[in-house]
């Protein structure tokens, strides 16, 4: 069950970081495309809504181990396995949504350097 787990987890963590529609490189793109497999593009709504559900399970999975370590039914290293993986997902996942935020936050303060030109209240002629 871990290994699903990680197996889902790792291909969602792909998607974030390299085929991110936010940060994917040109060329990529375009490799994409020539092999027809545009698919693997997607935006952040996509990508984050299937981290929250694949890092759901990763806790949830991560409790059901605690429990079966404390009962002596599964190995302690299992938990610890499970609690690695769900700290580093987690962080993967924290460090790539504020990248995007940054990202978004500096794409608005590129487009609105021409503030010069906006009219005030009260300037009117």
């Amino acid at each position: 069950m871990i290994i699903v787990l990680i197996a889902g987890l790792g291909y969602v963590i792909i998607k974030a970081l390299i085929f991110h529609s936010s940060h994917i490189k040109p060329s990529t793109t375009s490799r994409l495309f020539s092999i027809r497999a545009q698919s693997l593009i997607q935006d952040s709504y996509e990508i984050y809504t299937q981290g929250a559900v694949w890092l759901s399970y990763s806790y949830l999975l991560l409790i059901v181990t605690a429990v079966m370590a404390m009962s002596d039914l599964v190995y302690t290293w299992v938990f610890y396995l499970m609690l690695g993986v769900s700290i580093l997902v987690t962080l993967i996942f924290i460090f790539d949504a504020e990248e995007e935020i940054k990202m978004k936050k500096d794409s608005r303060e590129w487009l609105d350097n021409d503030k010069k030109y906006l009219e005030k209240p009260g300037e009117l002629e």
